[in-house]
């Protein structure tokens, strides 16, 4: 595994999140920064893993974002609509 991916799936744990929506919420992260900002894709990444770090340490505990539409939501500062569970 990658170092990135390592700390995606120790972040993951930590936060008690499903390693495979925070690896897509920081895939998705670092696409939009490589094309929309036309970053080179290594630092594009780099940036993602501290928006996906940044964005779990600012929630408090407990009130961690489940899925990528969640996490797309807490990060834009977004409402919109919530899933029923």
């Amino acid at each position: 595994m990658s170092p990135i991916s390592d700390r995606i799936e120790a972040l993951a744990e930590l936060h008690c999140i499903d390693v495979l929506t925070l690896q897509e919420w920081f895939l998705e992260r670092a696409s939009i920064r490589e094309f929309d900002a036309g970053i080179p894709r290594a630092k594009a990444e780099q940036l993602a893993l501290q928006d996906v770090e940044d964005e779990l340490n600012a929630r408090p505990h407990g009130n961690r974002p489940t899925t990528t539409r969640a996490l797309s939501r807490a990060h834009s500062g977004s409402e919109g609509p919530r899933e029923e569970d």
